[in-house]
């Protein structure tokens, strides 16, 4: 699946982005990098959702909109900042292949 996503952000299909690649250290950097930074749905929905906020709350609005009233419910776990640390560093020697 990420293969996928990663794909549709670059602008190409899944088969033009794995010969794009110079090799496979390149795509793990790219799936470390994804899973770190915030491009995922929820920061796209929460963006989303501060522009129709703010769109909806000027002009003649009667009540002022949070970016949560137009985002869809779902409940999300989170996780400590201290594991999510952990399942990265896990993913990323798991990638490159070294040791604990």
């Amino acid at each position: 699946m990420i293969l996928f996503r990663l794909a549709l952000r670059l602008g190409k299909t899944p088969s033009e982005f794995l010969h794009s690649l110079r090799d496979s250290r390149e795509l793990g950097e790219l799936i470390a990098f994804y899973d770190i930074e915030p491009h995922n749905r929820d920061a796209e929905l929460m963006f989303g959702g501060i522009l129709a906020g703010i769109y909806n709350s000027s002009g003649r609005a009667k009540k002022a909109y949070k970016p949560t009233d137009f985002a869809p419910e779902h409940k999300r776990s989170f996780e400590s900042a201290a594991k999510k640390r952990k399942r990265v560093a896990d993913k990323i020697r798991a990638i490159f292949g070294k040791g604990k």
